[in-house]
């Protein structure tokens, strides 16, 4: 069994939010979307659902 990791890079992070790596980049700059882990280039995806369930009029029910 292969179990998808939960810290992913930008490039992955875009595709996971269905944009453009370089829209990612913005959203992350305007904190439409969390800062990377510290210490690391990765993204952690249960912070970009927190944030898109935030954006998206949910709000943290996950």
């Amino acid at each position: 069994m292969i179990i998808p990791p939960r810290l992913i890079g930008r490039k992955e992070a875009a595709e996971y939010c269905g944009i453009s790596p370089t829209c990612f980049s913005m959203w992350v700059a305007s904190h439409k979307m969390p800062p990377t882990i510290p210490g690391t280039r990765k993204w952690d995806k249960r912070a970009i659902d927190a944030k898109l369930n935030e954006i998206s009029g949910l709000g943290n029910n996950n």
